[in-house]
């Protein structure tokens, strides 16, 4: 389950936090026609509505499994290193 915690801009997976801000400028550059729909005068963005669409269309999750999957310094595949090393 995602949940996006706005007074600690943050998004909230599995116990993780990762920034809600690098999730939003994801957002403006692969996703654009959504954030679009979502605007209101002067360039201001309705970001409560935009992440909603986020979850709906399963986008935050394609964007977490994307980073857990490029991310070298995961908490998992440390453990898993470790073990290997132990073994041989």
């Amino acid at each position: 389950m995602v949940r996006f915690d706005y007074e600690n801009k943050e998004i909230i997976h599995d116990r993780k936090r990762f920034s809600l801000r690098d999730f939003k400028l994801f957002m403006l550059t692969y996703h654009e026609d959504i954030c679009m729909d979502r605007r209101i005068k002067d360039w201001r963005f309705d970001w409560e509505s935009i992440l909603f669409h986020a979850r709906k269309y399963y986008i935050v999750n394609f964007y977490l499994n994307n980073l857990k999957n490029t991310n070298p310094n995961e908490t998992e595949t440390k453990t898993k290193k470790n073990i290997n090393r132990k073994r041989s």
